[in-house]
């Protein structure tokens, strides 16, 4: 494809700034313009801005006025109309640096001068619009595993297949996995079959056997037999999530791997309120894409760090059979108000059962609960444990107890402090439990040092029943692109040290290679290197210095109305995007999927998802493929594929060349094909796609007619006028 050309501009920057220091040089006044003018590159926040002209009166700097963005505003304290344009004055607030042999003027983000945003999450949102139908969908897949620890030991071999249907209220799932080592093999099933009743009622059946030595059992570590569950879905929530936007930015929140759809937000602190969860623990993730590109934050969180809605009520209960022992259980959760819940789980086995009651407190500064849980197998293990989180700023305390009345020996206590601010975090914790003389202490210190670098160090002691020892570790992880990470790290447990380093790049979407080496004084030295890719398939494989290795892929496929897809076998719902166009990349709750030669997509969710968002990939989208509308929201609803019909949305172009009678390209041109068309400097034009010849008239630059006709041919890239 032809690029376009543009002229380089910067000789006439410098000949603009000569030109306006010789007319200012008499002018010895007080106004920055009296200033010679400095051309230099510039860096706002972690984004080139380019090429700038900057005025440096003693102790101050000025620049032109277009750098700074609209949530930029509270960077310039006062502005100035020159002869070569608006200058602003940057606040002395700001961290600004200027290199004069580089002639690089850099300012770095100052959070508290930017607007930033408050998300709150909990209220209620617009109403969003259903799929355009929703169809069965049948899934298989396949995975298989092969791998040696070490040199001499067995191979280890697992192959597994799965099956599942999602067709209105009923969904269904069938796995099998086959693992070997040596001669021994063990044959794990697992059967799973759900009813949505209602949107608060769930119906269901689980098996979970195995098959080792000819022997047919039940698992002895879950239930088979029926499950409910009854009440809202999202019970949970996270008050309050803080993160730093240096740049205006597109944010992504996945929770629990659900993802949200993504919304625009201004530079500085962005405040995430009422984080709606379904379970009381589990893994946050925020993807920021700015113009420095795409990072992931995460935050994991547990029961202290959630509240549950005020008037929500969720129950789920299993009742079957424990391996060869009758068995269920039965978990709830009730929002009292706003701020205070309580909680229960009962759990029965043959003769053995326990019981588990809390309660808690939580608001934006405090959260705090308490729990008694006693088991009657082990009655002198009852214990009442309570905790307590406070926020308050950048600080962070929290403490914890257990006390066990009937073994007083085992209780035990621990303490933590936390403190975060600008890019650096500190974290104090120490446990104790006297009655078995076991203490533990330990600090861990992390500074982002710029965008690219940051760094870590921690230090533990512990005694155990006057055993002391201790650790001691540094890690400090580069990343001076988003497609290349290195980590080092250094560990020094009591006599012994270990050293690695570890770098993964990712060349290409969904393609990732990794190194990584060890060194150690026992003395054991060790290099691996591994490559995968994951997409509709996935292949991994890996080998080590040490004599191990491993091979490992996956596939899936689905059917949805007759038509066959390959794509990743997850269990959730699917989303079938018909975009009319072979190619078009896409973007479906932030997963990238690109239309096949029919001019469809599928994608398969994460299991529970309703909300999807599905938006072109714009960072790789053809430029001969144009776009009406950027997004496109949908609230799932029941069981299969919701199909999303964007086939009038996406359009596709291609350039065409036009010539002259002699074969000279015709600069300016303009042809008539479903709308005026015009070529630029060098006689291109990009034309709506045609399958067919088509003859149209052609009207010279500054002519009042048409002079000539061409015969446009699909597949041919020029074309020549005759008369």
């Amino acid at each position: 494809m032809r690029r376009s050309r543009f002229p380089d501009r910067r000789l006439a920057w410098v000949l603009m700034a000569a030109l306006a220091a010789q007319a200012h040089a008499q002018d010895a006044g007080a106004s920055p313009c009296a200033q010679e003018p400095v051309f230099v590159d510039t860096s706002v926040g972690g984004e080139a801005r380019g090429g700038a002209l900057a005025l440096l009166p003693d102790g101050a700097v000025w620049v032109e006025s277009r750098l700074l963005r609209e949530s930029e505003a509270a960077y310039g304290v006062a502005e100035v109309t020159c002869d070569l344009g608006t200058f602003v004055k940057l606040s002395g607030a700001l961290d600004v640096t200027y290199d004069p042999a580089e002639l690089l003027l850099t300012v770095r983000p100052r959070l508290d001068l930017l607007p930033g945003n408050t998300l709150d999450l909990g209220r209620s949102a617009p109403s969003v619009p259903g799929p355009d139908a929703t169809l069965p969908l049948f899934t298989v897949g396949a995975q298989g595993r092969v791998e040696r620890a070490e040199p001499g030991s067995p191979l280890s071999r697992s192959l597994g297949v799965q099956g599942g249907v999602q067709t209105g209220p009923l969904s269904g799932a069938l796995d099998v996995t086959v693992a070997a080592q040596d001669t021994e093999v063990r044959t794990e099933v697992q059967l799973n079959g759900s009813y949505e009743v209602t949107p608060r009622l769930t119906v269901g059946a689980q098996v979970f056997a195995q098959r080792q030595d000819n022997r047919l059992s039940l698992n002895n570590q879950r239930i088979s037999g029926l499950r409910v569950r009854w009440g809202d879905q999202q019970a949970y929530r996270l008050p309050v999530w803080t993160l730093d936007l240096p740049l205006d930015a597109e944010v992504r929140v996945r929770v629990n791997g659900e993802s949200l759809p993504p919304v625009r937000v201004r530079a500085g602190q962005l405040v995430l309120r009422n984080i709606a969860l379904s379970v009381p623990a589990g893994t946050l993730e925020v993807t920021v894409l700015d113009a420095n590109g795409e990072r992931v934050e995460a935050r994991s969180y547990g029961p202290g760090d959630v509240v549950v809605t005020a008037r929500t009520l969720a129950v789920q209960a299993v009742a079957g059979r424990q391996g060869q022992d009758g068995a269920a259980s039965v978990t709830g959760v009730y929002g009292v108000t706003d701020r205070w819940s309580v909680s229960g789980e009962g759990l029965w086995r043959g003769r053995d059962w326990e019981a588990q009651l809390g309660a808690r407190y939580a608001d934006r500064q405090i959260n705090a609960g308490m729990n008694v849980t006693y088991r009657s197998a082990r009655p002198e293990a009852a214990a009442l444990t309570g905790d307590v989180t406070l926020v308050r700023d950048q600080w962070r305390l929290g403490g914890s107890v257990q006390v066990t009345p009937l073994n007083l020996r085992a209780s035990q206590a621990g303490v933590s402090v936390g403190w975060a601010d600008d890019g650096t975090t500190v974290s104090l914790n120490a446990q104790a439990s006297p009655g078995q003389a076991q203490y533990r202490a330990s600090a861990a210190v992390s500074r982002q040092v710029n965008p690219t670098l940051n760094a870590a160090v921690r230090a533990q002691v512990s005694s155990d029943a006057g055993k002391v020892g201790w650790q001691a570790g540094v890690t400090v992880t580069w990343v001076p692109r988003d497609t290349l990470t290195v980590t080092g790290a250094a560990l020094m447990d009591g006599a012994q040290q270990t050293a690695g380093i570890e770098a993964r790049w990712k060349p290409a979407p969904g393609h990732e290679l990794v190194a990584s080496g060890q060194v150690s004084s026992l003395p054991t030295r060790s290099a691996r290197v591994g490559y995968s890719f994951t997409g509709p398939a996935a292949v991994s494989v890996a080998a080590g210095t040490d004599g191990a290795w491993s091979v490992s892929g996956r596939v899936g496929a689905a059917w949805v109305a007759g038509r066959a897809y390959l794509t990743a076998d997850d269990p959730g719902p699917g989303v079938l995007v018909r975009v009319g166009l072979p190619g078009v990349p896409l973007l479906v709750n932030g997963a990238r999927v690109v239309s096949d030669a029919r001019g469809e997509a599928l994608v398969l969710l994460a299991a529970g998802t309703r909300q999807v968002s599905v938006t072109p990939d714009f960072e790789t989208l053809p430029v001969t493929v144009s776009v009406r509308e950027d997004r496109r929201d949908v609230t799932l609803s029941g069981q299969g594929a919701g199909v999303v019909d964007w086939t009038g949305n996406f359009e596709a172009f291609v350039w065409v060349r036009l010539l002259g009678v002699d074969g000279a390209p015709l600069p300016y041109a303009t042809l008539d094909l479903r709308g005026a068309r015009r070529t630029d400097d060098e006689g291109w034009v990009l034309l709506p796609v045609f399958g067919t010849p088509q003859a149209v008239a052609v009207t010279l630059d500054g002519a009042a007619a048409a002079a000539c006709r061409v015969t446009l041919t699909p597949g041919v890239e020029s074309a020549r006028c005759a008369p």
